[in-house]
């Protein structure tokens, strides 16, 4: 199972986010690989879905998945529009136990791209575990850039718009070229986004310069305002004749 586990993580590395959408893509892909069906739907329905080739194991606190078992969550993971959940997948590595599972994953968090993540077991309704590795490992055959796959369809959730995207038989390069391309937007949206957060960031500290300069200017008003007018007829009575005299020729 190992060396299977490691030849799913070699091939993926991080990528497939251009299905980010959909988990069970990770799924789809290891099942293929060990000589299983392809499988169809949300994750919530791959007990149904999956076939004689797997055996439903549910969730006690007793048990835990196996490498390449493929833990299988239901709420909250996946609000649809009409109120029901997809759900949430991916194939177990070999550090699960009674407490955590570490599962090879996409789409948690929301359209990030392959990688592991460790999980507690609350919302997990079990797991299916490929019936052909009790008895030793099948010979499927070696994947390839020409490789295809049915993705089939699947309803987004209710963040990306609750939509049905129809993807059907696709050849890995063809995967690897819309992941190149998933990749270059999500660079670009990035930058924009850096952008705008400096011009936000620039405007807030123009907003704090004219808040001084305003609370300055109110303080130097206050201070005329505080300030005694001069009585002009009363003052010119202090003086005398060569004062005054003084002051009109200078």
């Amino acid at each position: 199972m190992e060396p299977k586990f490691n030849q799913l993580l070699n091939l993926l590395n991080g990528e497939l986010g251009v299905y980010a959408d959909q988990c069970v893509q990770v799924d789809n892909i290891w099942s293929r690989l060990i000589g299983g069906p392809t499988l169809t739907g949300n994750a919530i329905d791959l007990k149904q879905n999956a076939g004689d080739f797997y055996e439903w194991i549910d969730n006690t606190p007793d048990n835990f998945p196996s490498q390449g078992d493929m833990p299988v969550f239901g709420r909250p993971y996946g609000l649809l529009p009409d109120g029901t959940y997809a759900g949430h997948t991916g194939v177990s590595s070999n550090n699960s136990n009674k407490n955590t599972m570490e599962i090879l994953e996409q789409n948690d968090p929301n359209k990030s791209s392959v990688h592991l993540h460790t999980y507690g077991y609350t919302g997990c309704l079990g797991w299916l575990h490929p019936k052909a590795i009790q008895g030793g490992e099948q010979n499927p055959p070696t994947l390839t850039d020409q490789s295809k796959f049915d993705f089939g369809s699947v309803v987004l959730s209710e963040n990306s718009g609750g939509q049905k995207i129809e993807y059907g038989i696709l050849e890995m390069q063809r995967v690897r070229s819309m992941l190149i391309a998933k990749d270059k937007k999500i660079i670009e949206y990035l930058q924009i986004t850096g952008d705008q957060n400096t011009e936000i960031l620039n405007l807030q500290d123009d907003k704090t310069g004219l808040n001084v300069k305003i609370i300055n200017l109110q303080k130097e008003l206050t201070d005329c305002q505080g300030h005694p007018a001069v009585d002009i007829p009363t003052y010119l009575k202090t003086l005398n004749f060569w004062e005054r005299l003084k002051l009109v020729f200078s």
